[in-house]
């Protein structure tokens, strides 16, 4: 039995009149606690649990989105620094190799004469292996050697002293200068390649 059939049951009981009991049912309701339904209890529940699983994406969303960052960077790192690393390997700078030979015929070409170009190599290699520091290294000496011989025919017309004409006897001293020049060139290199084939793996069949 509820409270209001309670409350009527003791009203009638005590014989109130009827617009006294319809009274105080009228207020006893009035001061009663609205009771929720079923269904609004249900949605209640709902609205809670999907409040809570918003929640819980959000935040294991952010502690997921850090490692990925971490992951894609090493990734980017280990993709960039052995080009890097092939691109500096493969144009580091060096000095004058011992085996260098400056190329006359195209320092001929340049402008000087035979004589010339043979005195200007001289200097070329006599410059470069007693330069020290960092500006003793280049990364091209062929291209060095093509510009040295450059400058060199350059100030040689600007002295006035032009390449003299070429006839048979000179075209045939300077081809005799130049193989006596290639010969003197392999005979510095002998002691140089000696060493090299003594090294152990190297000159053995």
């Amino acid at each position: 039995m509820g409270a209001i059939a309670t409350a009527l049951k003791h009203m009638l009981a005590a014989g109130m009149d009827e617009a006294a009991i319809v009274a105080a049912v009228a207020d006893m309701e009035a001061n009663m606690p609205k009771q929720r339904s079923s269904a609004a209890i249900r949605q209640e529940r709902y609205r809670r649990n999907k409040a809570s699983q918003s929640v819980t994406s959000d935040v294991s969303d952010g502690s997921d989105a850090k490692p990925r960052a971490r992951v894609e960077d090493k990734t980017s790192n280990s993709e960039i620094e052995p080009q890097e690393k092939g691109k500096s390997a493969s144009r580091r700078a060096t000095r004058l190799p011992v085996d260098f030979v400056p190329d006359l015929e195209l320092a001929m070409g340049n402008g000087l004469s035979l004589s010339q170009a043979q005195r200007e190599a001289e200097k070329f290699r006599a410059y470069w292996t007693a330069k020290a520091g960092a500006g003793a290294t280049k990364l091209d000496w062929p291209a060095t050697w093509r510009l040295w011989s450059m400058r060199a025919a350059d100030d040689a017309k600007a002295r006035g002293s032009p390449k003299q004409p070429e006839t048979v006897s000179t075209v045939f001293r300077d081809l005799a200068l130049m193989e006596e020049y290639r010969n003197e060139q392999n005979r510095n290199l002998e002691p140089f390649v000696d060493n090299v084939l003594r090294l152990p793996g190297v000159g053995s069949s």
